[in-house]
Order: C-alpha cells, then structure tokens, then sequence
C-alpha cells in the first residue's frame, strides 16, 4: 500500500488498480490526483506485487479492500473521500461505496457482473474470480453517493456492450460517459476522461 500526499489536500483518492500490474507501474497514476490536490492511496491486493497470500473468497477480497478504507477514514471525513476502480475492480469499488458514504465513485472501465459472462469474455479475469459473482449492477443499485462511470466504445477487452446495461441501475444524479475510440488501455491518459475528471475534483 502506498500513500501519496498532497500539499493541503482537498482529500483522498482511493484507487483500485486494474487487474496487471502493481504499484509499482500503477503508482503512475498518482500525479494526475496530486495534481488536483489530492492524496492518493493504493494498493496491491493478495498474491500482486509485494502482497503475500492468495484470496480465498469474494467477502475476503472485499474486506482487505475495506481495510485500506478503515485507514483513510482515520484521516479524512468520508465526504473528502473518492473511491475509483478500473476494470477487474470495479466491483471492489462499488461494493465498497455501497457499504460506506463516501463523496464519490468512479468506475473506469467496469463490466455488469462477471457470473454471465467470465467464461467466453473475461480470459485475463484471475482465476480465483472466476468463482465468484462481482455483481457490480447490484452495488450500484445499493450506493447513495454520486457515480460516474467511465468506458470506451472500442474497449475490446470488456465490451462497451456489456458495461452499457449499467445504466439501468443508475439514479438520476449519476453519469455514465462514453469515451469515443477509447480502448480498455490507457484511459488515465485520455484527454477527455481527464477533463471530465477535473470538473468533477474542482
């Protein structure tokens, strides 16, 4: 877990990083919250990077990811605290607003849930997941802060098809933005996500 600090921090991001990689690359990210004037905070979960052991459950992915909320939230309010998750995470995300008040919840990326659709779709998808439901549609339903969600119409890896449906479980405040030719890759560098992601922290 890494904690990265800003000079009189408007508040926290809370990033769940996308199934590759680690923090060592996706410490990267960092810059553009600090930027804003942001605290960052991520972190790599069972058996990523640094982190030992193997995740065991769903609830056991869920409650390690409530951890690293447990920490900010004995330094920030919750209303200064923004939960992102991009692809693989996004239900890590959602699950996580929808049991907590945070500010905000940004998907980058997220699929409706993985029971459908895991076998044909999701090879890169981690075995353990493959278990389980990641039921992002009902997390949604369940969280009261505002969600934003964030997807590429030329995302080959999880299809805009799918992740559209989110829009049905949606309340009126929320979002759901379509990056034009935007892939599952790189969207932390689309110019028109960090615009948008701009308005949003301002």
């Amino acid at each position: 877990m890494i904690h990265f600090k800003a000079k009189n921090p408007k508040g926290v991001v809370y990033y769940l990083h996308g199934n590759s990689g680690n923090l060592s690359g996706w410490g990267d990210i960092a810059d553009t919250y600090l930027a804003l004037g942001y605290n960052v905070l991520i972190l790599d979960y069972r058996g990523f990077g640094k982190s030992e052991g193997e995740i065991e459950s769903e609830k056991q992915f869920y409650d390690d990811v409530a951890l690293g909320y447990g920490f900010l939230k004995e330094r920030f309010n919750e209303d200064e605290i923004i939960v992102i998750g991009y692809s693989v995470e996004t239900s890590a995300a959602s699950h996580l607003a929808s049991t907590n008040s945070p500010k905000l919840l940004i998907l980058q990326a997220p699929y409706y849930n993985l029971t459908e659709i895991a076998d044909t779709r999701f090879p890169f998808v981690p075995k353990f997941m493959l278990k389980y439901k990641f039921e992002n549609q009902k997390h949604i339903e369940k969280t009261k802060c505002p969600v934003y969600i964030f997807h590429g119409d030329d995302d080959q890896t999880i299809f805009y098809e799918d992740a559209v449906k989110l829009k049905d479980h949606l309340k009126d405040k929320d979002r759901y933005i379509t990056l034009n030719g935007q892939g599952h890759v790189g969207m932390n560098e689309n110019i028109e996500f960090k615009e948008k992601l701009r308005e949003l922290l301002n």
